[in-house]
């Protein structure tokens, strides 16, 4: 019984409405013994610093507080924060310093704000935030029609408030002038934050690590027989590291990485290329078996590595995806 009305009830919320769904799913969850805290006709009322979005005049005058998380509807109905929204997530992000405010699913009554948004390539429903009355971060929010709507909503907003609390964290953080003088040294030439801090994190992960090489200890030759068979790199990136799958140590098949993406070839295929600002940090993953990184749902790096460079070289995809993006919006 209550996974049938698990099921149903996810099914009506999205093909009939967040009422009916919402009451066939609280049976469910009431036969397994897990009924939720507030239910639709038990509503605690919303805390008095969260409230609807109506116009993008209240946008602005909220973002004079801070900045602002602004939530849509999630799925099959309008944002209840008292009772999708977990407590801890919402006091979390208040704690943060942000200010959180949602409006509901019918933007066409709003239509300053819902210009705004459109304008700006917002889809729905969905979460935004908003920095002196700009937006600088937006994300979909995509629930199944077998998904719970509170626990799908509370996971997306608690990742996409800690990718842009990464990005404000590093926008705000300082890089060590003497690790900057040093790298710049290493270069011979003047580096940008972004390309200081992906430096580091390479060296971080892969300094002795076996078939990695860092910048400037990268061999001459393999560099060169790199750049020749699948790297064709811009006069204005910098080598950051390099890793060679040959048998033989030609560094003719294997992985580039710049200050702006990678490079990489596996055995016979051809030459691929991905920008760090084109890479979502949350669909990379590795796998031993296939010995390749994915960075996109349909591109994956292949390499001859062992499980410990796959896996490094996932953390350092991730952290790179997400240096681009506090890059773009700082």
């Amino acid at each position: 019984m209550g996974w049938t009305g698990k099921l149903i009830g996810g099914f009506l919320a999205g093909a009939l409405g967040a009422t009916l769904g919402d009451a066939v799913e609280e049976a469910g969850r009431a036969a397994a013994g897990q009924r939720r805290s507030h239910t639709t006709g038990d509503r605690r009322p919303l805390p008095a610093d969260v409230g609807k979005v109506e116009s993008f005049a209240q946008v602005q005058e909220l973002c004079a507080k801070g900045p602002l998380l602004l939530l849509n509807g999630s799925g099959a109905g309008p944002v209840h924060l008292d009772k999708d929204l977990d407590a801890d997530v919402l006091l979390t992000i208040q704690q943060a310093g942000l200010v959180v405010a949602y409006m509901d699913r019918y933007l066409g009554f709003r239509p300053q704000i819902f210009s705004y948004l459109q304008e700006n390539g917002c889809a729905f429903p969905g979460a935004f935030i908003f920095e002196g009355g700009k937006l600088v971060k937006k994300a979909k929010l995509a629930i199944g029609p077998f998904e719970s709507i509170p626990k799908r909503l509370n996971a997306f907003v608690r990742r996409f408030f800690g990718d842009y609390m990464h990005v404000r964290l590093f926008r705000r953080r300082e890089v060590a002038k003497e690790l900057q003088t040093e790298y710049e040294a290493l270069y011979g030439r003047r580096l940008a934050p972004a390309e200081c801090a992906l430096i580091k994190e390479w060296r971080s992960r892969f300094l002795g690590v076996f078939g990695f090489f860092t910048f400037p200890d990268i061999p001459e030759k393999k560099l060169r027989n790199a750049k020749a068979s699948y790297a064709h790199v811009s006069a204005d990136e910098a080598i950051v590291g390099l890793q060679d799958s040959t048998a033989f140590g030609s560094a003719k098949t294997g992985l580039l990485a710049t200050s702006s993406g990678v490079y990489w070839r596996a055995g016979q295929s051809g030459a691929k290329h991905v920008r760090f600002a084109d890479i979502d940090p949350h669909a990379v993953d590795h796998e031993s078996v296939s010995s390749s990184v994915a960075v996109a749902p349909e591109l994956a790096i292949s390499l001859v590595s062992g499980a410990e460079g796959l896996s490094k070289l996932a953390s350092f995809l991730r952290e790179a995806a997400l240096i681009a993006s506090a890059t773009a919006v700082a």
